[in-house]
């Protein structure tokens, strides 16, 4: 498999390997892209270029299957080809999933997170640290592969930038290729690092009060707003829920604010969230009288919001201590992952591609009063 039919079909791609290896051991079907081979068995060639794409493999029964540049295909996609893994007792053919990929593309992150960093999906309950620990990656450099010209491939990788060098020369997947990227790497980096030093020692927060910062959805994110001095942020805690009722959520997002042992002055809510915010305000407000909610217009503020926070991390890389953003790498490993993975879609018109971004929207929904706050004052 991979994104899309003509990355299959391109000279020297998987189609045209499996024609100099098949011709004359098994049958070629052009229409069906399929081989067949003498004793029935049958190796197909598939795609995932759309966002239902791995729909037209329901019913699909397979003992193996094989993706090559997974960075290329979406995390659900991926995990729903497991489903699509079925023999029966009496084959002696094991199921298999196998993957191959360079470091970059749109997946980078998950795939980083669950091959190289072995972490558990933290939207999944039922992915444990043991079932990411025992997940197998086979690092490969391209001295490994015997039938390369090196010296002559390196000379050509040579005209790439150093972060993409890095990533094809030496698999590198902690360069971070060219890409419009929302956010600096590097205030990423030092707002990780500042919210390492904040954590267990925060400062009292700025107003004296905390708020949440909530995207609702069928993967809702909820973030501790913690208030530092002249428009910083730290965000100290999240909490990322799938499919749960939001009066189940409001309980739960409720609770990682108290412990935190601040006041909860309000919850900011991105506006397309209004029907579960009603509940929540409805369970809230019975342990929580006094608590405020706040509606954030994403068509309205989101922009605004983001150009505060691309503000806040471009201070923190420059090792300002004020006007900055702390984010705690224990705290918040999803929101970390999905803002390194943040690019525009239109950098010109300021819109974001859309993608694993329920914890940014957030951070977004928790820091625009704070841009707006900002704006009046400067």
């Amino acid at each position: 498999m991979r994104r899309n039919y003509p990355q299959l079909a391109q000279a020297g791609g998987l189609i045209d390997r499996s024609k100099m290896w098949l011709t004359g051991k098994a049958t070629w079907n052009d229409s069906k892209h399929r081989w067949t081979f003498p004793s029935g068995a049958i190796l197909e060639f598939g795609h995932l270029q759309q966002k239902d794409s791995h729909f037209n493999y329901q019913g699909a029964e397979y003992d193996f299957i094989g993706i090559d540049e997974l960075t290329h295909i979406p995390e659900e996609q991926y995990l729903y080809m497991f489903s699509r893994l079925r023999s029966t007792e009496e084959s002696p053919v094991p199921v298999r999933m196998r993957a191959a990929s360079n470091p970059g593309g749109r997946g980078h992150v998950w795939v980083k997170r669950r091959f190289i960093d072995k972490k558990p999906d933290p939207s999944n309950p039922n992915d444990s640290s043991e079932k990411a620990k025992a997940r197998i990656f086979i690092p490969a450099r391209v001295e490994d592969n015997p039938g390369l010209n090196v010296r002559e491939y390196l000379t050509s990788l040579e005209q790439l930038d150093p972060q993409t060098f890095a990533q094809l020369r030496d698999g590198d997947w902690n360069a971070r290729g060219p890409g419009d990227w929302v956010y600096n790497g590097a205030g990423i980096d030092a707002a990780v690092e500042l919210g390492r030093m904040l954590d267990g020692n925060p400062p009292e927060p700025a107003g004296g009060a905390i708020s949440l910062g909530i995207d609702w959805g069928e993967n809702t994110a909820g973030l501790v707003i913690w208030p530092l001095e002249r428009g910083g942020i730290y965000v100290p805690n999240e909490l990322i829920l799938t499919s749960e009722e939001p009066g189940v959520s409001t309980g739960r997002l409720l609770r990682m604010a108290d412990n935190t042992g601040q006041r909860l002055e309000d919850a900011r809510y991105d506006a397309a969230g209004v029907q579960s915010m009603r509940t929540f305000t409805a369970v809230a407000r019975r342990t929580h009288p006094h608590l405020r909610t706040v509606k954030v217009s994403f068509g309205q503020f989101k922009v605004e919001s983001i150009n505060h926070l691309r503000r806040l991390f471009d201070r923190a890389a420059k090792g300002e201590t004020t006007q900055i953003i702390a984010i705690s790498p224990t705290g918040c490993p999803t929101l970390i992952e999905q803002l390194r993975g943040l690019q525009w879609k239109d950098p010109d018109a300021q819109i974001v591609e859309k993608g694993d971004d329920h914890a940014p929207d957030a951070l977004i929904a928790g820091d625009a009063p704070i841009a707006k706050r900002m704006r009046k004052t400067t």
